[in-house]
């Protein structure tokens, strides 16, 4: 469908009102979308209800790409908004699902978006590849002995080449 139109948020709402109309209650889903534009160096997008992508930029900076509606088929009417983003060389651009920040300790505690945060703001210069690893490893450390209650799922692009470590005096 996105090749039909330029509007997400348009697309956003024809989705939610289809998914509503052909499926059983009470159905929903979350949504990214989104369309990177290397020329204007921009990444245009709709976050329906999906947890905040972190666009992660060369200087360490987290920029939290936040809901712009709520999930598709929850309420069907609801409206959706389009966001854009400008993006550098270097920026990382990080998408993940819930079951990476509720994934909890052995006391209770869950990961949460903070320490995801953390992770990735010490990671920043690292390869897409290293940076799962890093969220990986720090997410299986915090759970410690206690099986993941969800699935967890993360992707990771880098815009250009990542920037090189700034050696330490």
């Amino acid at each position: 469908r996105l090749p039909l139109t330029s509007d997400l948020a348009q697309l956003a709402a024809e989705l939610d009102r289809e998914i509503e109309a052909a499926t059983a209650r009470p159905t929903y889903l979350t949504l990214f979308v989104g369309i990177l534009d290397g020329e204007r160096q921009t990444l245009r997008y709709v976050n329906a209800g999906q947890n905040p992508p972190i666009l992660v930029r060369a200087s360490g900076e987290s920029v939290r790409l936040d809901p712009t509606g709520r999930p598709l088929a929850l309420l069907s009417g609801g409206t959706y908004e389009e966001r854009s983003v400008s993006i550098g060389n270097g920026d990382a651009f990080v998408l993940y699902t819930d079951g990476l920040v509720e994934s909890e300790s052995d006391q209770g505690e869950p990961f949460g978006l903070a320490r995801l945060e953390g992770v990735l703001a010490e990671a920043r210069t690292a390869s897409p590849g290293e940076i799962l690893a890093r969220i990986d490893s720090a997410a299986r450390a915090h759970r410690a002995n206690t099986e993941p209650a969800d699935d967890a799922t993360v992707v990771v692009l880098r815009v250009g080449p990542a920037p090189l470590p700034q050696a330490s005096v």
